[in-house]
């Protein structure tokens, strides 16, 4: 018979997946990323604007040192104009009033921290506890006011002293629940980046049944966990597929040297192993490939090519 439908349905199927995915604002590059999609065991999300809405809105204003509410979230929006992040957004939107860009000196903004701005001529900061601790304020909160009114905390100090904080909520989109759910009916893995807090963080994870999630980072600490995931995603791989190379060979090795010399490879391949690493793979090894890879990857040693390849 003709092979010409089966030829012809393949690369179809994969321009229908890309072209329903682009319906729903998802772009895809090519066919090559879709296969890897099917074979992702763990999915990571930042939090704000991808797990939620990314719409903040102003819920708790605590004023301290003589400062008034009013006063606080004035300064707070003034700092907050030049940017463009949603939660100086929200701030600029629940001041409401007139933003006189002539008070405004100089604006910086401070990735994964806040905004450093003159204002009146006075140094303002506006961000999260780890500015306030970077210029030695230490934040004043009313008591139990985060375990309260769960959100996002701005932190404002004026000149070394703090000034308060206002609290910011954000609502977890109506169709993350769904994804979750999903992901979690096909045994992947969950996982959350967010720069807020522990206790925000948790919260919609639990709301949403994220499997891991991690809090308080900045941009820089959410590329390494993306990339350790990347590591330990690619290690289950090699893991898997020698476990069942050796399934259907049912071939076993005397010692570690025989195994990896069956695969082209050495222990000198195995990079800078010292000696504590080299018995722990010696104690884990029972005559397979696949033993070799899993002691590898708990010693944290580098897999050689040719056992990746099996």
């Amino acid at each position: 018979s003709c092979p010409c439908a089966l030829v012809i349905s393949v690369p179809l199927s994969f321009f229908c997946g890309m072209g329903g995915a682009s319906k729903r604002g998802i772009l895809i590059k090519g066919s090559n990323y879709v296969s890897s999609l099917a074979k992702a065991r763990t999915m990571v999300f930042d939090k704000t604007g991808t797990l939620t809405e990314g719409r903040f809105t102003v819920s708790v204003i605590h004023s301290e040192g003589g400062m008034t509410q009013a006063e606080l979230l004035d300064v707070a929006a003034l700092a907050e104009s030049y940017s463009n992040h949603p939660i100086a957004e929200s701030i600029v939107r629940a001041h409401g009033g007139h933003i006189d860009a002539a008070r405004v000196g100089s604006v910086e903004e401070l990735a994964g921290l806040g905004i450093h701005a003159v204002i009146d001529g006075r140094e303002v900061y506006a961000g999260n506890a780890k500015l306030m601790e970077k210029i030695g304020v230490s934040p004043a909160c009313h008591e139990g006011c985060l375990a309260h009114c769960a959100g996002t905390c701005v932190h404002i100090a004026a000149d070394g002293g703090y000034c308060g904080h206002i609290i910011i909520r954000d609502t977890v989109k109506k169709t993350a629940d769904l994804a979750m759910y999903g992901l979690m009916m096909q045994n992947i893995k969950t996982v959350m980046l967010t720069g807020d807090t522990e206790e925000v963080g948790r919260l919609v994870a639990e709301e949403l049944n994220i499997d891991e999630v991690h809090a308080g980072l900045l941009p820089a600490d959410k590329v390494t966990i993306v990339e350790k995931n990347e590591k330990i995603a690619k290690l289950e791989e090699v893991k898997a597929d020698l476990e069942n190379q050796m399934q259907e060979t049912s071939a076993t090795f005397p010692s570690v040297e025989d195994a990896m010399a069956s695969c082209g490879s050495s222990i000198e391949e195995l990079g800078d192993v010292t000696d504590e690493q080299m018995q722990a793979i010696r104690d884990g090894f029972d005559g397979t490939l696949a033993s070799i890879v899993l002691a590898c990857g708990k010693q944290g040693v580098q897999i050689p090519e040719s056992l990746q390849k099996g």
